[in-house]
């Protein structure tokens, strides 16, 4: 007597194969699975008139018979189905025939190809990496700079044609962080995202050194660097040689007179300048020239002077020779340039201006 579950095992005598099921097992029913197999006489194990031997092997595919099962009686059909994931292309059905003297399989004629998911959809700001949409294939998401991925970045294509996860993910802008105020200053903008643009305004008496202004970036940081707000100091105007500078504030609106020494020229466009917001001076320093004292000239003297009498920076002398003398110079004007001539004026002989007249015959 058998029990559920058990074990029966066939063999068969030296010369003959088992064409079936060797095992057939003990069912809750109390019937034994499967069939009773046979024993038939066979040459070698993979042909023999009597039997065909195990069926051709498909890729990608089963065939409702048994895995366990060598042999098979003349006449046993079996159907081919491709495995999940792939499509039946050809003919499916296998039989066991008797053919030229021995028992062989005809059929299958059959591929399983892997099903196609077709081409998934792109994402805005994004891209794609593979070119794979069969079955078990998958493909990557990533974004353009600028753009950062939200979601799963990987899908799978399915054995029922979808891709896997079905909600596509997202490319948003990246994000920079919120910008510190400068002390004495704020900083202004809108948003953080990709390519927002952050502006520095300082107080009234303050102005930007640094970076205006600062653009977000593809690597979540603002371009540049932080700026400061200093208080606007157009520092020293300059140095006026022969005169001198009133007024110490450099600050904003600060005002800086301009004064000579007496009997020095002023020459600039103002006699005063104003520190600016952009933290420059309003006029540059002028210049304050210096007087030339009317020299003394041999052999003659100065035109409506005396010497030792000044004139002006920029004033002409003229020079009257004595009689029979003449300037050593040529015609250029001798003007007083900062205290100094720009020649020294002197007489001397007068020279013929052209040639006496040579005598008769001579």
């Amino acid at each position: 007597r058998r029990h559920f579950n058990d074990r029966a095992v066939y063999t068969c005598d030296d010369g003959y194969q088992i064409v079936g099921l060797d095992q057939v097992v003990c069912n809750s029913d109390g019937m034994w699975s499967g069939s009773q197999p046979a024993c038939k006489q066979g040459t070698t194990r993979s042909q023999s008139p009597y039997y065909c031997g195990e069926p051709k092997v498909i890729p990608n595919a089963k065939h409702n018979g048994s895995n366990e099962q060598l042999f098979y009686d003349l006449d046993t059909e079996l159907t081919y189905s491709c495995f999940p994931g792939y499509k039946r292309k050809g003919f499916q059905e296998a039989q066991c025939f008797f053919y030229n003297g021995t028992a062989r399989w005809f059929g299958p004629d059959l591929s399983c190809l892997p099903i196609d998911c077709g081409d998934p959809e792109d994402i805005l700001n994004g891209k794609r990496i593979g070119e794979c949409t069969t079955y078990r294939c998958q493909i990557t998401y990533g974004c353009v700079p600028g753009f950062e991925l939200v979601g799963k970045d990987t899908r799978y294509c399915q054995s029922d044609g979808t891709w896997t996860p079905n909600e596509l993910p997202t490319c948003v802008p990246v994000q920079c962080g919120i910008p510190d105020h400068p002390a004495n200053g704020q900083a202004l903008f809108t948003a953080v995202a990709y390519k927002s643009v952050v502006s520095y305004k300082c107080k009234y008496g303050f102005m930007i050194v640094g970076d205006a202004t600062r653009t977000c970036g593809e690597d979540k940081k603002w371009s540049g660097g932080e700026p400061e707000c200093k208080e606007i100091n157009c520092g020293s105007p300059g140095f006026l040689p022969n005169g001198w500078l009133e007024g110490s504030r450099t600050t904003l609106h600060a005002v800086v007179s301009f004064r000579c020494i007496d009997g020095m020229t002023f020459e600039g466009p103002s006699v005063r300048t104003t520190c600016t917001a952009n933290g420059k001076w309003s006029h540059p320093v002028p210049k304050c020239y210096a007087p030339c004292i009317v020299p003394v000239v041999q052999m003659g003297k100065g035109s409506d002077v005396y010497i030792g009498d000044t004139l002006k920076h920029g004033e002409n002398i003229t020079v009257i020779c004595d009689t029979n003398y003449e300037l050593a110079s040529n015609s250029t004007p001798i003007r007083c340039n900062n205290g100094t001539w720009t020649q020294i004026p002197k007489c001397e002989p007068a020279r013929c201006k052209s040639l006496p007249s040579p005598p008769l015959n001579g």
